[in-house]
């Protein structure tokens, strides 16, 4: 038998955080096969394998058998022989999310005294999920065919549908099994490391502990329907995110606006479709807040100033009037300003001006001289000047652009690049 092909597959099941086992026949139990749910239950730790388990005599027969077998708690394990009479277990691990509700019917079925229903459902939260068992079985289909040769073995889909009748110890309450411990320390850990790299403005490092199945896939299902469920977690992921960029020192102004609009965004949900790329936007956009708003780094007194010049950028921004609003001296002020932010006040208060003139010709109908005096820059020639330097072009030119890829979106002479602001 390959033992590379094995090793390999042995590595697929711990990427996709399936446990794996190398089980002699005939198999002792072990409370880790299920992660102890049955010891949990039963308070034993010899239980019956085949009542509630999987039928190990269909691996015996004149061909070799592979089994893709659901045990009496639906949960799914795979079955497959290596040499010397051992078998390789795989499991347990899910190919649908439970419901709140089948999660309740399944204890109902079983019997299952209603303490145990937290626990059960944290068991169900905590399994690896597998998005596709078609996928999955064609793999295994593949590596047999690699193995054992075509036409010498077959794979059984089995379930196991008993009646079993539970003897639960009234005394014990159910204690949280080390599965489930580690799956929510490792969560929260990664939850953490989240919030850090939206506290940076890290887009894409933000990104990948996103979509990390120690954030996603081990959330509970707490109420019964599954969008009001997921909504519920976008809310408490706004929070999060919120928070996190308030620790990457954005004013809370710019917070509380792009809070409200994703809390808005969130309860206008109609279906799960949008879940994830609504979370992926809030991500993305909180991050942005962080890399545009940021005065993190910054001595207290410019924090202050670059926070005034963000929110007045339609005012007196002039050196003297800032001085004067801090009661600084203006020398002190442009010295310590330029040390800090490596520009002269003038210069940042421009590219912000600019930055914003931007944003408001793709989002506004607006003359252009309206939008120059929106920008604290009243003169239409001097705002054009300022313009046509940090952008190339004039902003007629820009907003004609704007308005060519509007009307012909694939049309490359209309490509703004990056001039197009992300929010």
């Amino acid at each position: 038998m390959s033992n590379i092909l094995i090793d390999f597959t042995e590595e697929l099941f711990s990427e996709l955080r399936i446990p794996i086992h190398e089980v002699s026949l005939p198999p002792q139990w072990d409370d880790q096969f299920d992660l102890g749910l049955r010891k949990t239950l039963t308070g034993k730790s010899d239980f019956l394998l085949q009542e509630t388990f999987l039928d190990f005599n269909s691996l015996y027969g004149d061909k070799t058998k592979i089994i893709f077998g659901e045990d009496l708690f639906t949960c799914n394990y795979l079955l497959l022989p290596l040499d010397q009479g051992k078998i390789l277990m795989a499991g347990p691990f899910l190919c649908e999310v439970p419901t709140v509700e089948s999660i309740m019917n399944l204890c109902e079925e079983l019997k299952i005294s209603g303490k145990y229903h937290t626990y059960v459902k944290q068991y169900f939260a905590t399994l690896p999920k597998v998005q596709s068992k078609i996928i999955l079985g064609t793999y295994i289909k593949c590596l047999a065919n690699r193995i054992f040769g075509a036409d010498s073995y077959e794979i059984l889909y089995l379930k196991n549908q008993n009646t079993f009748d539970f003897h639960f110890d009234d005394v014990m309450e159910p204690e949280p099994s080390a599965n489930t411990i580690k799956s929510m320390e490792s969560r929260y850990e990664n939850e953490e490391e989240l919030m850090e790299c939206i506290a940076r403005g890290d887009y894409e490092a933000a990104e990948q502990h996103l979509y990390r199945p120690a954030y996603l896939s081990d959330l509970e299902q707490r109420v019964p329907d599954t969008l009001r469920d997921q909504k519920n977690y976008l809310i408490i992921g706004n929070t999060l995110f919120r928070k996190a960029a308030q620790r990457g020192k954005v004013h809370p102004i710019y917070l509380d606006d792009l809070s409200s609009k994703m809390a808005a965004k969130i309860e206008n949900l109609t279906s799960l479709s949008q879940v994830d790329p609504l979370r992926r936007e809030m991500v993305r956009k909180y991050c942005f807040l962080v890399k545009t708003y940021s005065t993190k780094g910054f001595s207290p007194i410019i924090q202050k100033v670059l926070n005034y010049i963000a929110l007045n950028l339609a005012s007196d921004l002039t050196l003297k009037h800032l001085s004067s609003i801090f009661s600084l001296n203006s020398s002190y002020l442009s010295a310590m300003f330029k040390k800090e932010t490596g520009s002269t006040l003038t210069a940042y208060v421009n590219n912000k001006r600019i930055d914003r003139a931007v944003y408001l010709l793709n989002t506004q109908v607006d003359s252009i001289q309206d939008i120059a005096i929106m920008c604290g820059i009243p003169d239409l020639t001097y705002f054009t000047k300022l313009f046509k330097k940090a952008k190339g072009m004039t902003p007629t030119k820009y907003r004609e652009l704007i308005t060519r890829k509007a009307e012909n979106p694939e049309d490359p002479s209309s490509h703004l690049g990056s001039q197009t602001p992300p929010l």
